[in-house]
């Protein structure tokens, strides 16, 4: 569940199509943004070296 307000900004949810295991934790959101974005990923966050090599390849 995620309830967004986007005033002079935007939301985004990415939750891909992976789906969470059975009895796994839940996360629920509530996002109100007013003059700055949002940005909700599933996933870990890459590490310094894995982003420059996703740039290298890009």
């Amino acid at each position: 569940m995620a309830c967004a307000f986007a005033f002079m900004a935007g939301n985004t949810v990415e939750l891909g199509p992976q789906r969470p295991d059975p009895g796994g934790p839940v996360l629920r959101l509530r996002l109100l943004t007013l003059a700055g974005g949002t940005d909700v990923k599933r996933g870990r966050r890459l590490s310094r070296e894995q982003r420059r090599a996703v740039r290298r390849r890009d």
